[in-house]
């Protein structure tokens, strides 16, 4: 009984032992698989970010480009009508 209990914690250490070494392997030739991966990923998130931000700013100097050119003409046709107005008053001035 004595030696069957013996053998069976002996296969138990073993087996634990294995497992452990078989771990250490998988993980020493599968880890800078994983770490490039985790790379890779954060680069195409930053790459993402980036061309979001560009997309954003460029929409943003439209936006701005629109509204100053529509400020621009607005400001010829209030010159254009008060032109209009001191002619109309300087040829009637009755």
């Amino acid at each position: 009984m004595k030696k069957l209990l013996l053998t069976v914690l002996l296969l138990t250490s073993v087996a634990h032992a294995a497992g452990t070494y078989t771990e250490a392997v998988t993980k020493k030739y599968t880890q800078p698989i994983v770490d490039k991966e985790t790379k890779l990923r954060q680069e195409a998130q930053a790459r993402q970010d980036a061309a979001a931000k560009t997309k954003q700013d460029r929409q943003n100097a439209q936006a701005i480009e629109a509204q100053r050119r529509i400020d621009t003409v607005n400001a010829t046709k209030q010159k254009v009508n008060k032109k209009q107005q001191l002619l109309k008053e300087l040829v009637s001035p009755y």
